[in-house]
């Protein structure tokens, strides 16, 4: 099974910014490299997320993971791991959802004080937002896993310390590896 690791966002794009100038690219760039060490195939975004969007249509892993962070008034040390509600393929729905409670179930007290799945999509600018790197970039299954608020001072400084990036990819990674055993292992899919 291929499965690719999208650490979301780049120098280009730096996505969101911490309190005290930690870049969203920079965690989640610390986070992919730690999952690449373990055998992950990794796509990181050039200047345009576009090129990126079109390579993963074009040459569609299975599994797709994108990691990010959020960043909100709310602040909190919450993983939020988002599927795509409106697919139009309800097997590759069903799996992304497998995937993603797997996923917050193993990050859930290893890197986040809560986590759970969420959806796509979300209410964001006045209109309803779903990622175009979950629309028709995987074979089976595909997540966004936002890895905690980085506007929150406590879970920015918690995500500079290669400790918390550590157990981040170590919990994604027993995420995925149950998943692919449900999958593959006779739990369907």
């Amino acid at each position: 099974m291929r499965i690719v690791v999208n650490p979301g966002h780049s120098d280009y794009e730096p996505g969101a910014l911490g309190p005290n100038g930690l870049t969203e690219a920079s965690v989640n760039q610390q986070v992919a490299i730690r999952l690449r060490d373990m055998g992950y195939e990794c796509k990181r975004q050039g200047r345009f997320l576009s090129a990126l969007t079109v390579g993963l249509r074009a040459n569609k892993p299975d599994v797709l993971v994108s990691l990010h962070c959020n960043a909100g008034t709310t602040n909190r040390h919450e993983c939020l791991v988002f599927y795509w509600l409106d697919d139009p393929d309800g097997r590759k729905r069903d799996l992304s959802h497998r995937l993603a409670a797997v996923i917050a179930d193993h990050a859930r007290g290893r890197f986040a004080e809560m986590a759970q799945p969420a959806v796509f999509p979300v209410w964001r600018d006045d209109k309803w937002f779903t990622p175009g790197i979950v629309k028709g970039t995987f074979k089976r299954a595909g997540v966004v896993v936002e890895m905690g608020f980085i506007s929150d001072p406590h879970v920015e400084t918690a995500m500079r310390q290669s400790s918390w990036a550590d157990r981040a990819a170590q919990a994604i990674d027993a995420g995925i590896r149950a998943f692919v055993m449900q999958v593959e292992g006779g739990g369907g899919g």
